[in-house]
């Protein structure tokens, strides 16, 4: 008998009904390979029923300890890989909750639809300066912290009735998201995607294709490219922005040659690209920037040699720039600037949470101009 657990099986035959099946019971243990009227039902799947017959029967109160994976194992006959997977299945829909170094016990019941919590921990890069969170302060208790931060206090935090929104997470951080999934905590990523973790993030690949099929109309299929350096691991937007242009290119048909790809974060890049594709007798070309950063250096660059968007270039830009688009030749997507999309994705992600839900949504970027 299991300490504090109310006995399940109190006869030698008996039948146990569960939503989907009927399962054959056997001296107090369930041949669970014995399933009626539901064959396709998987052992994980059985298992899962039978906890949550446990739950709602009473058998398993909240904040009381379920069976150990040994116990599971032992009773029902399963593998190790089947009884993790029933119990991170519940774990993952906030049915149970599970603690490093801990026993797993049921949730309270206001945490267990897997979208209801009262706090809201959002964390950002040290590099970055918090959004407002005004959205979100009418309904719940708001922390923020920076990554490094949150690293250090990690254990402070509850996975019962707490929902973690990353902001502009680094690859760095991906391992403990991933981690912390698998302890049950919920969590919403912006402007990033990972695994099967919720998201609001940007589709770049639409506007991007909408503005290269401009440069082609004008330039051609020869388009070169200019991006910031994409091995920096707490910016990994650059290299999504530079995977979407490839992808919108090859989708067009657009080519980019090898030597008109310039990675770089300094003046040096733009110089040599501007060099490279404004040599003597140079035909007109499409050229994108996928970095705000680099727009001012590159149009400088070309001002310095007498080159001008519209009559010798057309740009195509990943961010907008105000003022810009009142030039010819200068194509600009409506990207405005990583707080102004910041809090715009954060009051998506807001009116979907007020709902009940945690969103998973793509933002198309338009095209100005």
């Amino acid at each position: 008998m299991i300490p504090g657990v109310k006995p399940i099986f109190r006869k030698s035959y008996l039948l146990i009904r569960s939503k989907c099946a009927i399962l054959s019971v056997v001296n107090g243990s369930i041949d669970i390979n014995k399933l009626y009227g539901y064959t396709a039902m998987t052992k994980s799947e059985a298992l899962e029923n039978i906890l949550l017959s446990g739950i709602k029967n009473g058998n398993f109160r909240p904040g009381e300890k379920i069976p150990s994976r040994n116990m599971l194992m032992q009773k029902y006959g399963l593998s190790r890989e089947t009884v993790e997977k029933a119990v991170g299945n519940l774990v993952r829909s906030g049915v149970l909750l599970a603690r490093r170094g801990s026993a797993t016990t049921v949730a309270p019941e206001r945490c267990r639809n897997g979208n209801s919590f009262s706090r809201i921990l959002f964390i950002y890069p040290c590099r970055m300066t918090p959004p407002s969170l005004r959205c979100f302060e009418a309904d719940f208790e708001i922390r923020s912290c920076t990554c490094d931060e949150f690293m250090f206090h990690e254990e402070k935090y509850s996975a019962v009735d707490t929902l973690l929104i990353w902001f502009y997470p680094g690859y760095s951080m991906l391992s403990t998201i991933n981690r912390l999934e698998a302890k049950g905590f919920r969590q919403l990523l912006i402007n990033r995607r990972f695994g099967e973790v919720p998201y609001v993030t940007i589709d770049y690949e639409s506007g991007l294709k909408a503005g290269l099929q401009q440069l082609k109309e004008k330039c051609g299929s020869d388009c070169a490219v200019i991006s910031n350096d994409i091995y920096q691991w707490d910016e990994p937007f650059h290299a999504e922005r530079l995977v979407s242009f490839y992808r919108a290119a090859g989708t067009l048909g657009i080519c980019t040659r090898e030597n008109h790809v310039f990675i770089g974060n300094d003046t040096v890049t733009v110089r040599k690209a501007v060099q490279t594709l404004f040599m003597p007798n140079s035909p007109k070309r499409g050229i994108t920037i996928l970095s705000t950063r680099l727009i001012d250096p590159f149009l400088l660059e070309a001002a310095a040699i007498g080159k001008a968007p519209g009559r010798d270039f057309e740009l195509l830009l990943c961010d907008y720039r105000a003022g810009l688009e009142l030039y010819p030749g200068i194509h600009m997507l409506n990207q405005r600037g990583y707080h102004i999309m910041g809090e715009y994705m954060l009051q998506l992600a807001a009116s979907a949470i007020k709902k009940g839900e945690l969103p998973q949504q793509k933002i198309n970027l338009e095209l100005i101009k």
